[in-house]
C-alpha cells in the first residue's frame, strides 16, 4: 500500500482509496491507466473477447444441433430401408 497525493487538495491518501477522504474526490489508480495507456483498452479487449467467444459457443452449438437433427432423419431413413429389404415379398 503506498501514499499518493490528492490532486484537489493535497491530502496525503492511499493508493487503493476511490476517493480522498477529505474532499471526495475520485482517486484514479495509475498503475491501470499507465499499463493500458490511460485509454480503458482492457475492458473494450476483454468485452470483445467475450463477444467473440460468445458466437463462437452459438455457432458450435447450432452446428451440433443441425447434426444431431441430420443423423436423426438419416437413422430413420436408413431404418425404413433396412425395414423394407427385410420384410420385402417376392
Amino acid at each position: 500500500m503506498s501514499l499518493t497525493k490528492c490532486q484537489e487538495c493535497n491530502n496525503t491518501v492511499s493508493s487503493h482509496a476511490e476517493s480522498c477522504p477529505k474532499c471526495a474526490y475520485p482517486i484514479v489508480d495509475k498503475r491501470s491507466t499507465k499499463a493500458h495507456g490511460g485509454t480503458g483498452e482492457q475492458p473494450k479487449r476483454r468485452e470483445i473477447v467475450n463477444i467473440f467467444l460468445s458466437l463462437v459457443f452459438t455457432a458450435v452449438t447450432f452446428l451440433i444441433i443441425l447434426a444431431l437433427i441430420y443423423l436423426d432423419e438419416y437413422y430413420d431413413m436408413i431404418d425404413f430401408f433396412i425395414n423394407l429389404i427385410l420384410n420385402f415379398k417376392e
